[in-house]
């Protein structure tokens, strides 16, 4: 999925944040090609169309779509998950206590895919019903899982 950004000065200019991957971070694409470096560390430069360069860096939100720093002035791209979304999303991460690293894993892979879905789909019932299906998928692994593995090493 991604993100549109508006910014004053940058008319007819397509900008866009995706966001990060699994393997990858966040990427901010000006008419459809990456934004250059700057000098600072994850710094980026976008040229406004009177030709004034602009510094972009992102703020990373753990697990969610990260903001947009441009001109040290913070930009969100989204509205940020109420407490009881986030809740909603990441209670397969209490998969932890049951399964320690294993359940850790499984769990931060449910969280993450619930907070795209949660992103993605626009029907507010919709998103429920989905991230619940997930945590449920995810504890139905882990069970899964851990007895099959429990089975093979007796």
């Amino acid at each position: 999925m991604r993100y549109p950004v508006t910014l004053p000065g940058f008319e007819g200019q397509e900008i866009v944040v995706e966001p990060p991957g699994f393997f990858s971070g966040p990427k901010l694409l000006v008419n459809g090609r990456p934004a250059p470096k700057g000098r600072g560390r994850g710094e980026l430069i976008i040229r406004r169309n009177d030709g004034k360069d602009m510094a972009c860096a992102f703020r990373h939100n753990f697990l969610d779509v990260p903001s947009l720093m441009v001109d040290g002035k913070p930009l969100d791209l989204v509205e940020p998950l109420k407490w009881y979304e986030w809740v909603w999303n990441g209670w397969p991460v209490f998969l932890v206590i049951i399964g320690g690293a294993f359940g850790a894993v499984i769990g931060l892979l449910a969280v993450t895919f619930n907070l795209r879905l949660f992103r993605s789909v626009r029907r507010p019932a919709l998103k429920y019903i989905f991230s619940a299906m997930t945590g449920i998928g995810a504890s139905l692994f882990y069970l899964g899982a851990a007895t099959l593995f429990r089975t093979l090493i007796r």
